[in-house]
């Protein structure tokens, strides 16, 4: 899910700012960026740097440190291969659709043409710019719009470096197809305008110098003494901002790339937002599991006689059976064995039990009378 621009850079500037400045990587910092950027103005090895601002990202956020090899590892393996032939891929797909849109343009120029035949000579510059400014404008949001639907390439290579070019690219548009793409663009365009905004400062400041004091016998060494001021603030400051780029583009690819490590990442099935209902403490849930799925409990508590309770394990060991006797003598009754044990403390006995008892005394001394009378 998208969190928005605000959340992103704010923490991709934490960890930028913490992993540059807290822990002392301002010379690891410059010397990635420098390198990066020499990589960057060459052609194939725009591919390595891409790569390597990921990977570089990612350290980043797991350690809080700045690995410069460790950034060009996926550099020397097979993804460099991949993000040059996707590349090739969306470059053909952004000429196909700029060829479509050419159509388009050229009819609205084409009619500026016709309506300049129509004018004035001095009016016909005029209304073919009128007409060529909006095709300007289509070809610049077009250009912004697939370079954010592509922005992906590089972290799906990165975390997925068993697919192929082609189907990088599927898994880019599908994943910006419908989100993503307006916190894309700024989070990459305000970062940028943010070290545009410090460069221009170091360069106003020689201008500053060369305008005002370019007379002066220490012209030189206030350009000299600006000029270091000026590595310094570009080396504490760009490096920072240029990792939180590449930070808040990580961070959001996490949340809404489609590729299958991220799905893996996803739970699939309900997500439960908001429970109502009876409220039961742990201890007293065991004996009171209907508060839970009752809609019509409000704030019940069990009994207190109801949650002292203890249940004791009924030991319901069988009694030795008595021996038999010996064939020829007389039966001595012996009186039935009771099992104390098999009962439980609360258990709810009948009525009927006294009675039978008092019926089975009456039955046994009528029988002793019986045996004295014969005697």
């Amino acid at each position: 899910m998208n969190k928005g621009f605000a959340y992103y850079f704010k923490q991709a500037f934490k960890i930028s700012a913490q992993t540059i400045w807290k822990n002392k990587n301002v010379i690891k910092s410059m010397v990635y960026f420098f390198t990066s950027l020499l990589a960057r103005l060459t052609v194939f090895l725009g591919a390595i740097a891409a790569l390597a601002d990921v990977r570089g990202a990612k350290i980043a956020k797991n350690s809080r440190t700045i690995d410069v090899p460790k950034s060009f590892t996926r550099a020397s393996q097979k993804p460099m291969w991949t993000k040059t032939v996707a590349f090739v891929i969306e470059l053909l797909m952004y000429l196909g659709g700029f060829v479509l849109l050419s159509v388009v343009c050229g009819a609205i120029f084409a009619l500026g043409l016709v309506i300049t035949q129509f004018v004035a000579a001095k009016y016909a510059f005029l209304i073919s710019v009128i007409f060529a400014v909006p095709c300007l404008i289509i070809y610049l949001i077009y250009t912004i719009i697939v370079v954010a639907v592509f922005s992906p390439t590089s972290y799906v290579i990165d975390s997925n470096p068993q697919l192929s070019a082609g189907d990088v690219v599927s898994v880019c548009v599908n994943s910006m197809k419908s989100r993503g793409k307006v916190t894309v663009i700024l989070s990459v365009f305000v970062p940028l305008l943010i070290m545009l905004a410090i460069v221009g400062v170091c360069a106003g400041g020689f201008a500053v110098i060369a305008l005002f004091l370019s007379a002066r016998k220490y012209t030189l060494l206030l350009m000299l003494l600006w000029a270091i001021a000026s590595v310094l603030i570009m080396g504490f400051t760009i490096p920072v901002f240029n990792m939180t780029q590449n930070l808040s583009l990580v961070l959001l690819f996490e949340d809404i790339a489609l590729d299958p490590v991220n799905a893996q990442k996803r739970t699939a099935g309900i997500n439960i937002k908001k429970i109502s209902g009876a409220r039961v403490d742990r201890e007293e849930i065991a004996d009171n599991l209907e508060a839970l799925f009752d809609d019509g409990i409000e704030e019940k508590t069990p009994e207190r006689e109801q949650l002292n309770r203890k249940h004791k394990p009924k030991n319901k060991t069988r009694k030795p059976a008595p021996e038999a006797a010996p064939e020829g003598s007389a039966a001595t009754p012996s009186p039935a064995l009771t099992d104390y044990d098999g009962f439980d403390e609360e258990d709810d006995y009948s009525e009927e039990a006294p009675a039978a008892a008092e019926e089975g005394g009456q039955i046994n001394e009528a029988a002793r009378k019986a045996d004295g009378e014969e005697t």
